[in-house]
């Protein structure tokens, strides 16, 4: 008998992220890059993701996200206001 091989390549499960931050008029960025809308779901490959959310007068906040294949991860995040101790 003759023998054949078979190759199949086996693309990645995404995992889906969604971000609503308070107050809404933040800055995401995501490994990075400016994530324009982040209310709206984004498609990423499983594995850490780095997080930062700046706004004008707000801490900023850094986080490492975790995605997971074929799971949707919806974050909320409250960014607390700088405040002066004088």
């Amino acid at each position: 008998g003759e023998k054949t091989t078979t190759s199949i390549k086996l693309l990645p499960a995404f995992g889906r992220v969604s971000l609503v931050t308070i107050p809404a008029k933040t800055r995401v960025f995501l490994d990075g890059t400016e994530w324009a809308d982040a209310k709206t779901p984004r498609e990423l490959e499983p594995g850490v993701h780095k997080l930062r959310i700046t706004a004008e007068g707000y801490v900023t906040h850094s986080a490492d996200i975790t995605v997971k294949p074929s799971i949707s991860l919806d974050l909320c995040w409250v960014v607390c206001k700088f405040r002066s101790f004088s």
